[in-house]
């Protein structure tokens, strides 16, 4: 069993790669539906973007990418209104990831903060 990676410490790449994982499961009846394939886009979108910037090696690049996830974060959220309202996905099936979504939005926007406080800390001279 190896180790684990550092992007999988985070909590909030948890919880994106979980959201990730249940839309794949709920949409694999439809895998061919436009909306079913922008959702699974989206929803991977999240967790993807996270490991990119963790890997890109600065702050500046971290805040980037968090950005973009928040951003992916928000479309999923509606695309799973749009899936409910069009009696594609249940709408209890659909309330339940969009929360997920707002959770992973809450603790984006929340790392996205501490990664720009970090930065410009770093930037004052001591």
């Amino acid at each position: 069993m190896r180790g684990m990676e550092p992007y999988e410490r985070l909590i909030v790449w948890q919880k994106s790669h979980a959201l990730a994982t249940d839309i794949y499961r709920l949409t694999a009846t439809a895998p061919r539906d436009p909306l079913c394939v922008q959702l699974r886009r989206a929803g991977a979108s999240v967790p993807t973007n996270l490991v990119e910037g963790l890997g890109g090696g600065s702050r500046a690049m971290l805040g980037r990418f968090v950005g973009y996830a928040c951003a992916s974060a928000y479309e999923v959220e509606y695309l799973l209104r749009l899936a409910a309202e069009t009696s594609l996905i249940p709408a209890a099936t659909a309330d339940r990831l969009r929360a997920q979504a707002v959770e992973v939005k809450r603790m984006l926007h929340s790392l996205k903060a501490r990664t720009k406080e970090r930065a410009s800390q770093k930037a004052r001279p001591s």
